[in-house]
């Protein structure tokens, strides 16, 4: 009985430590494997950090405070690189879902969906308000330009059931549309990150193909670049890894995404010139989750459920300014 008694209490005591050790507000996130990262503490009851997007000016990062892994509900926050402080965004009556964060091309603007209200905060005021979107259901970034938002249509409105799922361009000061293109060739639900380049001239994004060669249920997400020019769409990558969550460099010659080899070869942060001649990889496991590209030399990633702001000479040991130094083979 003794012995059983032994084996019991120390079970007891193992469950315990666990409960505590894996508790959101006691969690300790595995060691970032670069160095020169600054994480980013969240509140306790909303640990899980989800769609970090800095501003393109450098200022500000923006996330999703999540209230666990698995439920995209909480608040949208504001990290200031200045003063270091995290502001929640209010609106409505506590918590709400989203499922995309994104910043105007002013860096004044933060668009995000509140529990299916498409919503603009404008950092300026401290105002959140809604978008007057009718019955159309989007994601949405920044536009090209300013004052302008990129719609990624789902849900056309009401009176619109003709028109394929499309991307398009809404003008804010005069509510003017710029038809972009149409999602017929894709699975729309697979998308996972778009970024307009700091020239408005290209939107690079992340998707799956609907294809008689990728018709499987395992995501095959690849990488395509549409020319708002020409007005012509291609391919940036396309391999039998799932590359997601692409942006551009500031000056537009590099971009950077992440790519998972669903275990086979482990997952990467992956650097990469536009014409693909030069790219740098760096391998990391499959806790890395989201990363954006704010200033020439800042990343934001998500990490084991880490938020973290990386210098990349400090981490990788050069800048935007020599990674053409330090290619792999493509």
């Amino acid at each position: 009985m003794t012995v059983k008694r032994a084996i019991l209490t120390t079970i007891c005591g193992l469950c315990l430590a666990l409960q505590v050790a894996c508790s959101p507000s006691n969690a300790t996130a595995p060691p970032l494997p670069w160095k020169g990262a600054t994480r980013i503490i969240l509140p306790a009851q909303y640990y899980y950090p989800r769609f970090p997007a800095l501003s393109p000016n450098g200022e500000q990062l923006a996330v999703l405070g999540a209230v666990a892994f698995d439920n995209l509900r909480g608040y949208v926050m504001l990290w200031d690189n200045t003063s270091k402080k995290l502001t929640p965004i209010e609106f409505g009556d506590g918590d709400y879902t989203i499922t995309y964060l994104g910043w105007d091309s002013t860096s004044t603007h933060l668009l995000f969906d509140a529990s299916d209200i498409q919503t603009i905060y404008n950092v300026t005021s401290g105002v959140a308000e809604p978008l007057n979107t009718g019955s159309e259901r989007f994601t949405a970034i920044g536009g090209p330009g300013e004052n302008q938002i990129t719609k990624y249509i789902r849900k056309p409105a009401q009176d619109d059931t003709d028109q394929n799922k499309r991307l398009e361009v809404l003008n804010l000061d005069d509510n003017s549309e710029e038809y972009l293109f149409a999602l017929d060739w894709v699975d729309p639900s697979t998308d996972s990150g778009a970024d307009w380049s700091s020239d408005g001239k290209q939107l690079i994004f992340s998707i799956k193909e609907q294809s008689a060669e990728k018709n499987s249920a395992t995501l095959d997400r690849d990488i395509f670049v549409f020319d708002r020019q020409t007005r012509e769409i291609s391919t940036l990558v396309n391999t039998s890894a799932d590359e997601v969550e692409p942006h551009w460099s500031p000056d537009g010659q590099w971009f950077v995404y992440l790519a998972d080899q669903s275990g086979e070869a482990g997952s990467e942060l992956v650097i990469s010139s536009v014409d693909g001649t030069c790219v740098i990889r760096e391998p990391v496991d499959a806790l890395l989750m989201y990363v954006d590209w704010g200033l020439a030399d800042q990343l934001a990633v998500v990490y084991s459920n880490a938020l973290f702001l990386i210098d990349m000479r400090e981490a990788f040991g050069f800048g935007m300014d020599d990674l053409a130094d330090h290619c792999e083979n493509p």
